[in-house]
């Protein structure tokens, strides 16, 4: 509970999009960090409603083309170990850093934490 919000886990992140005719960013692309989040339009719109868990939102027209453009080509084989653990809310490893410290490992080696479908 870092900003004294309830969280619950799994969670989904929303941002917030601001655009032209042309491409649509990140409202926090003035944030070093978050510079690259600029997408052409073409894959974001139209949306599409996708469900998770019990909740249905809108994502991106061609989900496939924005995670190469985010992550890379290789995002399926190559996953991000952040140093921050959003589940406890909390740094994982200080001597590592904050909590934008990260580290490329391949997703077969990555340590998944298994979700479970809730019931109808």
């Amino acid at each position: 509970m870092q900003n004294g919000s309830p969280h619950k886990w799994p969670f989904v992140d929303i941002s917030w999009l601001d655009g032209n005719v042309t491409h649509l960013w990140e409202r926090r692309v003035t944030e070093r960090k978050y510079a690259h989040h600029v997408y052409p339009r073409s894959i974001i719109h139209p949306t599409a409603m996708h469900v998770f868990g019990n909740t249905s939102l809108r994502v991106p027209f061609d989900g496939e083309k924005f995670l190469q453009m985010r992550f890379g080509a290789h995002w399926r084989e190559n996953c991000v170990n952040v140093n921050y653990d959003h589940k406890l809310e909390k740094v994982r490893d200080k001597r590592r850093g904050d909590g934008n410290a990260k580290t490329s490992i391949p997703c077969d080696k990555m340590p998944w934490i298994p979700v479970s479908t809730p019931s109808t």
